[in-house]
């Protein structure tokens, strides 16, 4: 059996992420792991088992959960958290019974349970005809304009792509993730890399310090997810900054084989609609209103003392 393993649960996308790798081999599949420290407890680990689950079935399933729980109890591990990852409900009801049998218990997930979703296998005018009016249009402003979208392989973008993503983070409260900027941006150009990162510039000619917005996709087989964007926040600039690069992406996915576009994550309720996130939310449904379910989170705690040991140090914190 074959299983695509996801960009995060390589090796590269450990590096990204400033994590230690370590993996499963059950069923005929290779399982990608993150692995952390925790503070409180350094000679443990917390082991992360990201976007986990699409296109692994029956047995097979059932063999890696199986493995996944052995190593947790087996090495110093203090939680596994599976972060199971599908749009398909049969696949997270499967995943969810097989976590129930070895003694995972189901909890708030860290990671985004909602997300927009595209058919990228339309065809490319029938896609870009599903958008709302204002997308089209937006999407074709900056060229107006004598703008450009390009991918960012210069390191001369990096100041600037730190600063629009530390300011997205503080905008709507949030705490942006660890990524080696570094690494996504030198690895950028090489063939047969599993992302991209794409960035608007005022003109052709326009150096790569002077990037207004950027956003970066990652390939998970067949799904190619819009993981981090952000830009510029300056009165005169009166220019949709956000379609173009979004829009680039998508186009790139569909040529590397991409069948589905994830969003990467809505918030629901009155949070995503009156919140800080109220914006980012709209821009997604903007290319569509639907909102599916594709993940949920089960964490296993084999040990329980060194376990409620950290909730305590992390409550006095």
């Amino acid at each position: 059996m074959t299983y695509a393993s996801p960009f995060q649960q390589t090796e590269e996308g450990c590096s990204f992420e400033g994590m230690e790798r370590w993996e499963v081999n059950a069923a005929g599949v290779t399982i990608g792991l993150q692995v952390t420290r925790p503070r409180a407890v350094p000679w443990l680990r917390v082991v992360r088992v990201p976007r986990f689950g699409r296109g692994l079935e029956g047995p097979a399933m059932e063999e890696v959960v199986e493995a996944l729980a052995r190593l947790a109890r087996r090495r110093s591990v203090l939680r596994m958290h599976i972060e199971v990852w599908s749009e398909r409900e049969t696949e997270r009801a499967a995943m969810a019974a097989a976590c129930i049998a070895r003694g995972f218990v189901k909890a708030k997930p860290r990671n985004y349970t909602e997300t927009v979703w595209l058919d990228l296998s339309l065809p490319e005018d029938d896609l870009l005809g599903s958008f709302h009016r204002s997308v089209r249009r937006n999407i074709r402003i900056p060229q107006k304009r004598g703008m450009v979208v390009r991918p960012i392989t210069d390191a001369a973008a990096l100041p600037q792509i730190r600063e629009i993503f530390a300011d997205a983070f503080r905008r709507t409260g949030g705490v942006p993730p660890s990524l080696d900027w570094n690494l996504l941006i030198a690895t950028n150009g090489r063939p047969g890399r599993r992302h991209n990162v794409v960035g608007l510039f005022p003109s052709e000619g326009a150096g790569s310090a002077e990037v207004v917005s950027f956003a970066v996709a990652f390939l998970h087989g067949e799904v190619a997810e819009f993981a981090h964007a952000g830009s510029v926040r300056e009165p005169g600039i009166r220019v949709p900054l956000s379609y173009a690069p979004a829009w680039e992406l998508m186009v790139w996915a569909r040529t590397e084989g991409a069948r589905f576009w994830d969003f990467g994550g809505v918030t629901s309720g009155a949070a995503g609609t009156q919140g800080p996130l109220a914006g980012i939310n709209a821009f997604k449904h903007y290319f569509s209103p639907e909102t599916i379910t594709v993940g949920e989170e089960w964490v296993l705690e084999p040990r329980e003392l060194a376990g409620a040991f950290t909730r305590m140090i992390a409550r006095l914190r």
